[in-house]
């Protein structure tokens, strides 16, 4: 499998290619689906005002 299959399929499941590949123990739930909502954003503006949001929450 090439690395961009691999990522691709990573995407699909909301999950890391190191998890995939047994690097990492555990997957956090939350931290998946929130890592495959953020990756599906692909407007600059949409993300940078994501960013601003989540920044101001911590």
């Amino acid at each position: 499998m090439r690395a961009s299959g691999l990522a691709d399929l990573a995407k699909a499941f909301h999950m890391t290619p190191d998890y995939l590949l047994g690097f990492e123990e555990e997957q956090d739930s939350f931290e998946a689906e929130a890592l495959g909502i953020l990756q599906g954003i692909k407007d600059d503006s949409v993300r940078e005002m994501l960013l601003k949001q989540m920044r101001a929450l911590l």
